[in-house]
C-alpha cells in the first residue's frame, strides 16, 4: 500500500519504431528524453495559477485553489492524509505551518514561486469522516480523503511577478466517468518503468516543477477489484484511472491505449486535483482529489498499469464537508460559468492589488502617527517659553518695586506685557531598513506668536497661536501636514516654587501621497487634539545660579480622521481607513540649571535641562478596507467582473509604552529687561533607537 505524492507522464517518441518514454522533468537521469513537453503542457494551461506545491510537516504534496464563498479568505483543497496521515483526528504538525507555493516552476523551496501562502495549522479542516472515532467506523477511508486549508487574503505573499493572479479551479459534483481527465502535480517523475518511492534512482527527484498530462477516467463507484492494500471494496465510492502504455500492451482498466500526454501519479501528487469537462462547455472542473493507488503488475507502483484512486467530489458526505467549509461547488454562479483556470473562472486574488493594499496598511499607520505628531508641534515652544520661570528669566523676575496687583495700571510702558514670537523645528528619525520599511523620517514644528500679561507679582497669564507644519517620508510615501493651534498659559511663582499650566487645542490636515508604480494615491485626512500640561519646579539661587528639580504631567487626547484614497490613474489596491481616537500620557522628572551673567546691555543666561520621560500611548481600533475587491471572475466575453468584497484589516487598538532621555540646552539674552532672545536646542533618545532632535528661536519684547 502507498500514498501517492507525484506525477508520471507518458509521451510518444518515434525513433526507428514506437517506444514508450515517460520521463518528465528536466532533472531526469536519462539524457535526450523530452520530458519538457509535459512541463510545457502544464504551463500552456497555466496550471501554476491554481495547483500549489504543498510543504507541511517536513513533507511535500499537492493542493488546488478552489472557489471561496467566504469574503477575504482563500480555500485550498488537498488530501486529508497529507495533514493527518494516520487518520487519528490530530494534525501531523500540530500548530506548525502549511505553505502553498504557486507558479509553473516554484522549485522545492518555493524560491522561484509566483506566490507563497502561509497559515497556521489551526486553519486546516479535515473531513470529519476521515478520522477513526471510538465506537464508530474505522477512519482513513479513501472516499473521505479531503481536507480544506483556509488562508486570509493578507497572508498571500508575492514572490515574483510571473502572473498577476492566482486563480481558483471550479469544482463539480457531476460524475466524470468515461470523460477525458487532466492530472497535474509537483512530485517525483519517471518514464513509467522505474518504481517510484523506493530506492533512489532515475526519476526520484521532487524538483518542484509542475507537470501535467491527460488520462481517461475509467471508473466511478465502489471498487469490485482488489489491488494491493489500497484499492478494494472498503475504499467507498472513488474515481479510478490507470496509466496505459502507449502501445496498448499494459492497461488495467479497459483496453485503452495511452495518448501522447498520458499521465499517472506517484509520490508527491497526493491531494492533487483530477480535472474533467463535466458540463461540456470546453472548460475543466475539479472532480476528485488524489488519495493513492497501486499496481497489479509486478513492475511495481507508479509504472505502466498503475491505478490512481481519487476521493470524488460527488458523494453527499464530501459535498456536505465542502459546503461547511464555504467552498463553492458548481459550474456556474449567478449565471457566470465557473469554467477553468485557463479561461472563464474564478480569479481569486489580484496579486499586484494585494501588494498595493498591504503597503497601504503601512502607509495608514504612518499617516495616523504623523497626524498625531504634528499636533504637538507648538507644545515644545510654549513649554520652553513657560519654563523661563524656572530659569529666573520670566516677567515675574523683572517687575521690581512693590507688589503688583490687578488694580495697578497695566497700560503701555508698565512692563507688565510681553509680546513674543518663536519658531522651532524637530526631526524624528525612525527610518527602517530595506524596501518599503515601516520607518518614518519626520520633520515637524511650529511658528508661534503670543502675548503674556503679568497679573500679579506671582501670576502671569498668556495666550498664543501657532501655525503647525510637518513632513514625513518613507519608501514610496510622502506626508505633508499643516494646521493651527490655540492655547493659553498660567504661570505662577511663590518664593522659589514654580508652577505652569498649558492648555492647547490643535487641528491639522495631512496630505498623503504614496507611489504605486507610475500611479499615485492621495488623500487628505484631518486630525485634532486637546492637551493639558502641568509642570512643577523648585528654584534654588546661589551666586548667579538658578537651579532645582522639576517634574511634569501631560495628557493629550484627540482623533485622526478617516480617509479614502484616490488616484488620477486607475490602480488596484487603494484603501479606505476609518477614523482613530488616541490618547497620550507623559510623565517627566528632571533637573534645571541656569547661570545669570550680568552685562552692560543686560543679561546672558545659558541653561541646561535634563529629563527622564515616560510615555504611554493608546489608540482605538481602526479598520482599513480594500476599495472594491481583488476577487474577480472572468466573464464570458473575457473581461474581469468583480466578485465578493475586498479584505479589511484592523490597525491600532493597542497601547505602547516607552522611556527616553531628553536633554535641552540654550542661551537666553535679555537687553535691559526689555528685549529677550532665546536660542535653544534639544535631543531625545528613545530606548528603541529612535532619536528626536530639535531647536528653535524665540524673541520677546516687554512693554
Amino acid at each position: 500500500m502507498r500514498k501517492k505524492l507525484a506525477l508520471i507522464v507518458v509521451i510518444l517518441w518515434t525513433l526507428q519504431q514506437p517506444a514508450a518514454l515517460a520521463i518528465v522533468g528536466v532533472n531526469s537521469a536519462s539524457p535526450g528524453i523530452i520530458g519538457n513537453q509535459h512541463i510545457t503542457f502544464a504551463s500552456s494551461l497555466d496550471l501554476g495559477r491554481t495547483v500549489g506545491f504543498v510543504s507541511y510537516s517536513n513533507s511535500n504534496a499537492t493542493g488546488t485553489l478552489v472557489p471561496s464563498l467566504e469574503a477575504g479568505t482563500l480555500k485550498f483543497l488537498t488530501a486529508a492524509h497529507n495533514v493527518d496521515h494516520n487518520n487519528d483526528g490530530v494534525l501531523d504538525a500540530g500548530l506548525g505551518t502549511i505553505i502553498f507555493y504557486f507558479g509553473n516552476a516554484p522549485g522545492e523551496n518555493g524560491g522561484t514561486a509566483t506566490y507563497s501562502v502561509t497559515a497556521t495549522a489551526t486553519q486546516i479542516a479535515v473531513n470529519p469522516l476521515w478520522a477513526t472515532k471510538p465506537g464508530g467506523p474505522t477512519g482513513g477511508t479513501p472516499t473521505n480523503d479531503l481536507a480544506v486549508v483556509s488562508f486570509k487574503i493578507n497572508q498571500v505573499t508575492t514572490v515574483t511577478a510571473e502572473s498577476p493572479v492566482i486563480q481558483a479551479s471550479a469544482v463539480s459534483s457531476t460524475s466524470p466517468v468515461g470523460l477525458a481527465g487532466v492530472v497535474a502535480g509537483h512530485g517525483l517523475h519517471s518514464d513509467g518503468t522505474v518504481i517510484l518511492g523506493g530506492s533512489a534512482g532515475a526519476g526520484q527527484q521532487v524538483d518542484g516543477i509542475l507537470k501535467g498530462g491527460t488520462n481517461t477516467i475509467d471508473f466511478v463507484g465502489v471498487p469490485t477489484i482488489t489491488v494491493g492494500g489500497t484499492i478494494n471494496d472498503t475504499s467507498g465510492t472513488v474515481i479510478l484511472l490507470d496509466l496505459d502504455k502507449p502501445d496498448g500492451s499494459t492497461s488495467t482498466l479497459g483496453a485503452t491505449t495511452g495518448g501522447p500526454n498520458e499521465a499517472g501519479t506517484a509520490k508527491g501528487d497526493s491531494g492533487s486535483a483530477l480535472y474533467a469537462d463535466t458540463n461540456k462547455d470546453g472548460k475543466l472542473e475539479v472532480v476528485g482529489v488524489l488519495n493513492g493507488g497501486d499496481n497489479p503488475y509486478p513492475t511495481g507502483v507508479s509504472t505502466f498499469g498503475d491505478i490512481s484512486q481519487y476521493a470524488p467530489i460527488l458523494t453527499p458526505t464530501n459535498l456536505a464537508f465542502l459546503k461547511a467549509q464555504n467552498v463553492f461547488v458548481g459550474t456556474s454562479l449567478n449565471g457566470v460559468s465557473a469554467g477553468n483556470y485557463g479561461g472563464v473562472g474564478f480569479m481569486i486574488a489580484d496579486g499586484a492589488g494585494l501588494n498595493n493594499f498591504t503597503y497601504g496598511l503601512t502607509a495608514a499607520m504612518l499617516t495616523q502617527s504623523q497626524g498625531q505628531q504634528v499636533l504637538q508641534g507648538s507644545l515644545g515652544t510654549v513649554q520652553t517659553r513657560t519654563s523661563s520661570v524656572a530659569r529666573g528669566t520670566s516677567n515675574l523676575e523683572n517687575v521690581g518695586g512693590d507688589e503688583v496687583t490687578l488694580s495697578d495700571l497695566a497700560g503701555f510702558g508698565s512692563r507688565r506685557w510681553e509680546a513674543w514670537a518663536a519658531s522651532n523645528l524637530a526631526r524624528v528619525d525612525s527610518q527602517g531598513r530595506g524596501s518599503r520599511s515601516s520607518g518614518l523620517d519626520a520633520h515637524y514644528g511650529a511658528a508661534t506668536v503670543g502675548v503674556d500679561f503679568l497679573a500679579t507679582s506671582h501670576v502671569m497669564l498668556g495666550a498664543y497661536w501657532s501655525y503647525l507644519y510637518g513632513r514625513g517620508s518613507a519608501t514610496d510615501l510622502k506626508l505633508d501636514s499643516s494646521g493651527n493651534a490655540l492655547g493659553f498659559t498660567v504661570v505662577g511663582e511663590w518664593y522659589g516654587l514654580c508652577s505652569t499650566f498649558i492648555y492647547n487645542y490643535s487641528h491639522a490636515e495631512t496630505d498623503l501621497r504614496r507611489s504605486i508604480g507610475t500611479a499615485q494615491a492621495f488623500a487628505k485626512p484631518s486630525s485634532s487634539s486637546h492637551t493639558l500640561d502641568w509642570m512643577l519646579a523648585y528654584n534654588l539661587r546661589h551666586r548667579g545660579w538658578v537651579h532645582g528639580p522639576t517634574g511634569g504631567l501631560r495628557y493629550t487626547f484627540g482623533n485622526v480622521g478617516g480617509y479614502t484614497e484616490q488616484s488620477d490613474t486607475p490602480v488596484a489596491g487603494l484603501l479606505s481607513a476609518n477614523s482613530q481616537d488616541f490618547s497620550v500620557f507623559r510623565l517627566n522628572l528632571g533637573y534645571n540649571a541656569a547661570y545669570h551673567f550680568e552685562t552692560n546691555f543686560g543679561k546672558v543666561v545659558p541653561y541646561l535641562s535634563a529629563n527622564w520621560i515616560y510615555l504611554a500611548q493608546h489608540s482605538s481600533s481602526s479598520t482599513a478596507s480594500y476599495q472594491g475587491t481583488p476577487f474577480s471572475i472572468v466573464g464570458s466575453g473575457g473581461g474581469l467582473v468583480p466578485f465578493s468584497s475586498g479584505p479589511s484589516t484592523a490597525t491600532g487598538g493597542s497601547g505602547t509604552y516607552s522611556n527616553f532621555a531628553n536633554v535641552q540646552m540654550g542661551v537666553e539674552l535679555i537687553a535691559h529687561e526689555r528685549l529677550k532672545l532665546n536660542l535653544q536646542t534639544y535631543v531625545s533618545v528613545f530606548r528603541s533607537g529612535t532619536m528626536e532632535v530639535g531647536g528653535g528661536v524665540q524673541v520677546g519684547f516687554i512693554f
